[in-house]
């Protein structure tokens, strides 16, 4: 069973269609990773939601299964070709999620520390020719985690729990570090790329 799942995650993440340029190949499977992490870790945060209270948090619970579908949507757009689409779907949806949870649940509940690992997805995601995709990514970000850091000190749902808050902080840094593994896996793959195809070239054609 275990051995399926992982087959099927693989095939979801290398499903895109072709390229003209091979790291469109590249950029269209990190994408789906990240998508397919967005994905889980929404479901994992709304069934926790779900669990505690339901009721409380149903405004939460409902945005994260609009996430979800836009998630899918953005894995969509790769299969069809439209892969610049795709990383604005990507990025628009996850910063939105995150602002949003924030605003909810106040910045005690760590969910904007996500933020703080989109800028190295963006060096992965956009091109060399897209620089201006990534500087705007960085800077996007900086200023959202500043506004919610210190504009959302508090949550604004009904009180609940103080034991809640513990969980998310913990739930949000260690999907943060998920996260950047993630993202340290990517760039590790692309390095490896990089050497077999040099490794290939100085095979072939041999530098005298």
């Amino acid at each position: 069973m275990f051995a399926k799942t992982v087959d099927f995650l693989g095939r979801v993440a290398a499903s895109s269609a072709p390229a003209t340029n091979p790291d469109d190949t590249v950029h269209a499977t990190v994408v789906n990773v990240a998508s397919m992490f967005g994905v889980g870790i929404t479901i994992y945060y709304a069934l926790f939601y779900f669990i505690v209270d339901a009721q409380t948090f149903a405004p939460i619970i409902i945005g994260d299964t609009m996430v979800i579908f836009m998630h899918l949507i953005a894995i969509r757009a790769n299969r069809r070709g439209r892969f610049y689409f795709a990383k604005i779907v990507f990025f628009t949806v996850t910063l939105s999620q995150l602002v949003f949870a924030t605003c909810f649940l106040g910045r005690d509940g760590g969910t904007h520390l996500f933020i703080l690992s989109m800028p190295a997805l963006g060096l992965l995601i956009f091109g060399h020719e897209e620089l201006k995709s990534r500087v705007g990514v960085m800077l996007i970000c900086g200023l959202l985690f500043a506004l919610c850091h210190y504009l959302f000190k508090h949550h604004i749902i009904p009180d609940y729990p103080d034991f809640v808050d513990v969980m998310l902080f913990s739930f949000s840094v260690t999907g943060m570090l998920a996260l950047q593994f993630v993202g340290v896996f990517s760039f590790s793959q692309r390095l490896k790329a990089t050497k077999e195809n040099l490794w290939w070239r100085w095979t072939i054609c041999p530098v005298e």
